[in-house]
């Protein structure tokens, strides 16, 4: 003989609506009480960030600027956006990346790092360009001394962090890479791609010389300088005009 379901179908409907409002409560229930807490925690002055905490090289207002953290507008750390913080802070043109955590209940942790200047640029004021063409400020976040000056020649409206996309700029940075740093004063690359082949020439200023160099073959043309250095006078420091390629036309200052 078959046996009778334990459960009718309407006690088994009555089962499942009892059990939802029971988990739908709950679950109520748990938003509210989570709502309360994060409201209390909004209100509570312990949870209002005080403190910034950073490893990196510029001075700590500084960082406070970027991330519009100041001393007269009180921001609760649950307020504070730490995706946002760090899209700011790489956004900017000396950071070249970012990390920024909460450290509860007042406090954050800024971890960053800054582009690394190569050269100086002559051709705007407090200009340094790294080493991927990045046009960055130099005065006051690096040391004033210890690289060397770089002439560009014109550009069409640069701005702060944008790469210089230009031949002539990547040709300055092949050459920097290239050159002894130490010996090296000034690189104009400023005439590279004149009209006129005749008026086309890198000019470099060396502590104990200036060279005159074929954009087209200047590697060849610094491979001879080297061999005949030794036999210049460094005191006048001499023009040695390496253009016209087998031959150096040295000019005594």
């Amino acid at each position: 003989m078959l046996k009778k379901p334990r459960f009718t179908f309407k006690k088994a409907l009555a089962v499942i609506a009892v059990v939802t409002v029971v988990v739908s409560g709950g679950a109520a229930l748990g938003v509210l009480y989570y709502t309360h807490i994060h409201e209390t925690q909004l209100a509570d002055p312990a949870f209002a960030l005080r403190y910034l905490n950073q490893k990196g090289e510029l001075p700590s207002h500084y960082i406070e600027e970027i991330l519009d953290l100041c001393v007269d507008k009180t921001l609760n750390i649950h307020e504070f956006n730490t995706a946002k913080a760090r899209k700011k802070l790489q956004g900017h043109p000396l950071i070249k990346s970012a990390e920024v955590k909460k450290q509860m209940p007042d406090s954050c942790l800024v971890v960053y790092q800054l582009y690394e200047p190569v050269a100086l640029v002559s051709d705007w004021d407090n200009a340094a360009i790294d080493r991927d063409g990045r046009i960055i400020p130099f005065h006051p976040f690096y040391p004033p001394e210890g690289l060397p000056i770089v002439t560009i020649g014109e550009v069409e409206h640069p701005k702060w962090g944008e790469k210089l996309r230009l031949s002539r700029v990547h040709l300055a940075l092949k050459m920097l890479r290239t050159l002894p740093l130490q010996d090296l004063e000034n690189l104009d690359v400023s005439r590279v791609d004149l009209p006129s082949f005749g008026q086309r020439e890198i000019i470099v200023t060396l502590t104990d010389g200036i060279l005159r160099l074929n954009p087209d073959d200047w590697k060849e043309a610094w491979g001879h300088f080297l061999k005949m250095r030794s036999l210049l006078d460094s005191r006048s420091k001499p023009v040695v005009d390496l253009r016209i390629p087998n031959i150096a036309l040295l000019q005594e200052q």
